[in-house]
């Protein structure tokens, strides 16, 4: 295999990886917000300000 190919594989691969850590941060954060305005927290029982 070419030299050359194989780096910009990894380059591919490295941004890749990167864009996937990136969109389950994002998802995390949405569910987070979503469980807040909800009244539960991030293990989905029931928070202690619900009432607020």
């Amino acid at each position: 295999m070419d030299h050359k190919l194989m780096e910009d594989n990894k380059k591919v691969d490295a941004a890749l990886a990167k864009e996937k850590i990136h969109e389950a941060e994002a998802r995390e954060n949405l569910e987070k917000e979503r469980a807040e305005k909800e009244g539960k927290c991030g293990c989905h029982c029931h928070c202690k300000n619900k009432d607020k």
